[in-house]
């Protein structure tokens, strides 16, 4: 299972092209991508875009979280029920609680951001996690 998590300020459009960006330069995550059974896009709580409850990237078939219960759920909450579960999120705090060899940050980071996780970010770096962000 493979779970999307866009920054709050990403429309469809742009998820895609992450998505398409993300698979092209890292193989592990284009491996997962293509091999996924169920790939999930869970988007933030205060996201103001609300995508259709399905849509389609690079030929894979994307169910996306609808439900407004389920989008106040915490994607940990989500990533521990199910076993061998991966994750492409945008900069968040769930970057930082799982496993990075089952993640892979998406898309690029803005100033905003940066200022929000640059402790968490710069301990990551430090403990070699890999986890690297382009800003916009």
């Amino acid at each position: 299972t493979l779970f999307i998590c866009p920054h709050t300020h990403t429309n469809l459009a742009k998820l895609s092209t992450e998505i398409q960006e993300l698979v092209s330069k890292e193989k592990s995550a284009a491996e997962i991508f293509f091999n996924a059974q169920a790939i999930f896009v869970k988007q933030h709580r205060i996201s103001s875009d609300i995508y259709p409850d399905e849509i389609e990237v690079l030929g894979k078939k994307i169910i996306v979280i609808n439900d407004p219960l389920a989008r106040l759920l915490p994607t940990e909450i989500l990533l521990l029920g199910f076993q061998n579960s991966f994750l492409f999120s945008t900069v968040s705090s769930i970057l930082f609680s799982v496993d990075p060899l089952r993640a892979w940050p998406l898309g690029k980071i803005t100033t905003k951001d940066r200022k929000d996780y640059g402790l968490m970010l710069a301990r990551a770096k430090r403990a070699s996690l890999g986890y690297s962000f382009k800003s916009i």
